[in-house]
C-alpha cells in the first residue's frame, strides 16, 4: 500500500512480526504435541487390545477342544487340578496347568498313563493361572442317575503375555454335557 507523506511515497512492510511467527511456532509445537501424544496413547491401546483378543481366542480354542473330548467321555475325575478321563477311544486322557517358562502357566494335554508332562494347547501368549471343573451329575459308567446328561463347567483364569502388554486377567467358563446317558 501506498501512502504519501509530504509528497514522498513509502511502502509499508508485508508479512508477520518476529512476535507473530514466535506465537504461531509455539501454538503449532502445543498442537502437534498433544496429538502425537494420543496417537501414541491409542497405539498402545490397540496393541494391548489385540493382545487381550488373542490371548481370549486361544484360550476359547483350548476349551473347545476339551469341551470336545469330553462330550463323548467318561470315567471323569477331577483332582489336584487335574481333570482325568478315558475318551472315546479308550485313553485316558489328563489336562493340567503346568509352569512354563517366563512364569507363566500353560493348559497341558497327556494321554496314557505313561510320564512325561504332555502337549501344551495354550499359545506363549497365554498365562492360565487357574484351571477348575466342576462335574455334575453322574459321570462314571454304571453309574444310577436321573436319565439327564450329566454336565463338566471348565473354569479358567487366563492373563495375558507380551512384550510392553500389561496383563489383563480374564475369568472363561463353559459348560459341556456328556453324551453318554446315565443307565
Amino acid at each position: 500500500m501506498r501512502h504519501t507523506k509530504k509528497g514522498i511515497q513509502t511502502h509499508r512492510a508485508r508479512g508477520f512480526t518476529m512476535i507473530e511467527l514466535l506465537v504461531a511456532t509455539t501454538v503449532f509445537i502445543v498442537v502437534m504435541t498433544i496429538v502425537t501424544s494420543v496417537f501414541l496413547i491409542a497405539l498402545r491401546t490397540q496393541r494391548t487390545v489385540i493382545a487381550i483378543i488373542a490371548a481370549n481366542d486361544n484360550t476359547f480354542l483350548a476349551l473347545e477342544q476339551i469341551a470336545r473330548e469330553v462330550r463323548v467321555g467318561s470315567g471323569f475325575t477331577f483332582n489336584g487340578g487335574e481333570l482325568k478321563f478315558t475318551n472315546v477311544g479308550g485313553t485316558e486322557i489328563r489336562y493340567r496347568v503346568q509352569p512354563a517358562g517366563g512364569g507363566r502357566g500353560e493348559l497341558r494335554r497327556r494321554e496314557g498313563n505313561g510320564g512325561g508332562s504332555g502337549t501344551p494347547i495354550t499359545a506363549e501368549n497365554v498365562d492360565v493361572q487357574d484351571f477348575q471343573v466342576i462335574l455334575h451329575g453322574c459321570l462314571n459308567p454304571g453309574c444310577q442317575g436321573d436319565n439327564r446328561a450329566a454336565e463338566v463347567t471348565l473354569l479358567l483364569k487366563v492373563g495375558t503375555v507380551g512384550s510392553n502388554v500389561p496383563s489383563v486377567i480374564t475369568h472363561i467358563q463353559t459348560t459341556t454335557s456328556v453324551r453318554n446317558l446315565d443307565s
